[in-house]
């Protein structure tokens, strides 16, 4: 199928099954590849699972609270923010608040995909579901760290 809008790309869809009960659905546009993985079974009982739903809870929350102060320290802030800085050599890096609340959404994607990767895992391995599960963590904390740094800086 030719692309519209002149972008002459050739577009394949391919569709298969793999033995672990995964439908796996690849496209190729402009000779790269990807790949869509679609688990095909309930994932109500993966978030019955309190090794997934705790961690996952507390991550959410983390990036709320994180949410919560950096909106109430930067509402009135027009200026420029210091968001990072070297010890040695001074400020590298100035932004906006929007920069802030990027690092935030940033963060909430990455669980957004930490969340993807536990359902696909889960079935197969449920050892790497609750790694990432963990790591969703410990990564909303660095988040929240980032954020009061770059408030207390400011």
């Amino acid at each position: 199928m030719i692309l519209p809008s002149g972008l002459r790309a050739l577009a394949t869809a391919l569709s298969f099954r793999i033995p672990n009960k995964l439908s796996l659905r690849a496209i190729l546009w402009r000779g790269g590849y990807l790949f869509l993985i679609q688990p095909s079974y309930n994932t109500t009982r993966m978030l019955k699972d309190t090794y997934i739903s705790t961690p996952l809870a507390l991550s959410f929350l983390l990036l709320l609270i994180s949410f919560g102060i950096a909106y109430s320290s930067l509402k009135n802030v027009d200026s420029l923010l210091v968001i990072h800085f070297v010890g040695n050599q001074g400020i590298d890096f100035l932004g906006t608040p929007n920069d802030v609340f990027g690092i935030i959404f940033s963060g909430l994607a990455t669980s957004l995909i930490n969340i993807f990767l536990i359902n696909v895992f889960y079935k197969r391995s449920k050892f790497f579901s609750y790694l990432i599960a963990f790591f969703n963590i410990f990564f909303s904390v660095l988040i929240l760290i980032a954020v009061a740094v770059i408030i207390s800086v400011n």
